[in-house]
């Protein structure tokens, strides 16, 4: 069993990095088109990587990154995005920190880049 967790992990994990079809929706935050998926109940989630500012001077505890890779669920009904998992990457594209399940829920507030992206998503289901 652990076998097949870490397999698919990897499967699930491994293949978004390669992702080509990368669209800017605002300063420095891609939205990974091969990945928009439509629900049924009104959400649609995507892959989604923001590209560091400031490597020298943006760090976490320390750790200089240079983009963030997130997994986002929008629920088009109540206006909100969801944070289900992120990692953060180095200038080698090597990951160098992983929150996986975090579901934090926020807010989508109006003239944001999250609003592009909402706006643009919605309204394509």
């Amino acid at each position: 069993m652990k076998k097949f967790l870490i397999i698919s992990f990897i499967l699930f994990f491994g293949t978004v990095t390669y992702a080509t079809n990368w669209v800017e929706f605002g300063y420095k935050l891609y939205i990974d088109m091969d990945t928009i998926k439509f629900e049924n109940d009104g959400t649609v989630s995507f892959w989604q990587k923001s590209l560091n500012e400031d490597v020298n001077k943006n760090t976490i505890k320390g750790i200089k990154w240079y983009y963030i890779l997130s997994y986002h669920t929008i629920d088009c009904y109540s206006n909100k995005i969801k944070v289900v998992t992120y990692s953060l990457y180095d200038l080698k594209d090597k990951r160098i920190f992983n929150v996986p399940y975090v579901k934090e829920e926020y807010i989508i507030y109006p003239d944001s880049d999250w609003s592009l992206v909402s706006n643009y998503l919605c309204k394509r289901k």
